[in-house]
């Protein structure tokens, strides 16, 4: 088995996944894909994460073609999503 090097964080800017991100840097272990909705992108927090390395993506998280070429070469995911953050952008429940 190949180790995990490069770990998409998916709510990268969130309060939990803003942490994780955060920690997953400061070890220099991983390359971080920060994956953010599109209204996170020009937020300060996505500009740190940059600033220290993370690969940003923003995306709508119910898109499946923007989540696969955000994954690409990918590891590991840590999801940090919440309902709130799909249905906030107009996402769906499966019933």
């Amino acid at each position: 088995m190949s180790p995990i090097k490069r770990v998409a964080v998916t709510g990268a800017t969130g309060l939990v996944g803003f942490p994780i991100s955060n920690a997953l840097l400061e070890t220099k272990s991983f390359d971080v894909v920060a994956l953010v909705r599109t209204v996170s992108v020009g937020t300060p927090r996505i500009q740190e994460l940059n600033s220290k390395g993370a690969e940003g993506h923003s995306m709508l998280y119910d898109n499946e073609t923007q989540f696969a070429e955000a994954l690409q070469g990918v590891d590991a995911i840590v999801s940090t999503l919440s309902w709130s953050s799909i249905e906030a952008q107009g996402g769906h429940r499966a019933s």
